[in-house]
């Protein structure tokens, strides 16, 4: 019986499927290794920051690495890693934490498909360290910490399709301006919560553990704010009111940015 041909192990398909396997992995490497500063010292020319933020340095790779920042004129610290790639409901899921001197942010930044993402965030504000811009944009004062139960927006085709959350404050002094002077009351613990109309976020404030609001914000596509305040609110604050408008009345509205300059 004659002895059959050796076939070579590494037939030519074999070869480049091998060739192209490990073209593959090494570009994976590259990419998961990359320097983080190296690919931001190319992306800022390309991108555009709001005023108030800005970057001071950034450390670590491209898919777990950590950035300063100042933003509002607040040394701000963000990290970010990894956590799967195309094994879950969206194409690739970013972990990420952002920490200020008495504040700390976490969630996650998950993409779902081409120009769709979702957002999600938990975390505390200690409004303190931001009395100074709340001072310059005439806002009320408050004391303590605002914490972010659970945040969630989902953005499609540039845009807000879905918004859901709610933050909480356990009350306490408030301050705010009145001409040249200051005038203070004690209030309740209060809940923020947040909804989508039409795609639109809407942010209301309420008295911990009522529905009805005593201001709301809705946040336009051109990134201001329109704000409405209710009588409910001056009731809150045992304040005298002259008008003889239902609790329900809106008795002040206004339109800002929502990020107020620093300085």
């Amino acid at each position: 019986m004659a002895d059959e041909p050796v076939k070579p192990f590494l037939r030519p398909g074999k070869l480049i499927l091998l060739i192209l396997l490990g073209l593959l992995v090494y570009a994976g490497a590259v990419v998961a290794t990359v320097p983080a500063g190296w690919v931001w010292y190319w992306a800022e020319k390309q991108l555009a920051l709001p005023e108030v933020v800005r970057v001071e340095g950034v450390t670590g790779q491209l898919w777990d690495g950590g950035a300063q920042l100042r933003l509002m004129n607040r040394s701000v610290q963000v990290f970010w890693h990894l956590e799967s790639l195309g094994t879950g409901p969206g194409w690739a899921t970013l972990g990420w934490r952002l920490k200020s001197r008495s504040s700390q942010l976490q969630g996650d930044f998950t993409v779902l498909g081409e120009n769709s993402a979702q957002l999600q965030m938990t975390g505390n504000v200690h409004v303190p360290e931001f009395h100074g811009q709340i001072r310059r944009s005439g806002g009320a004062m408050i004391n303590g910490d605002v914490t972010i139960q659970n945040l969630r927006l989902k953005m499609a085709q540039n845009r807000v399709v879905a918004a859901n959350g709610l933050a909480t404050w356990p009350g306490g002094p408030v301050r705010w301006p009145v001409g040249q002077r200051m005038q203070s009351a004690e209030i309740p613990a209060m809940e923020m919560r947040l909804s989508d109309q039409g795609g639109t976020p809407m942010l209301t404030l309420n008295e911990a553990g009522k529905q009805a609001s005593v201001a709301d914000a809705m946040i336009l596509s051109n990134g201001n704010a329109r704000i409405r305040v209710y009588r409910r609110m001056v009731d809150l604050v045992d304040q005298p009111w002259s008008g003889n408008q239902g609790p329900g009345a809106v008795i002040f509205q206004v339109t800002q940015p929502l990020l107020m300059g620093a300085g």
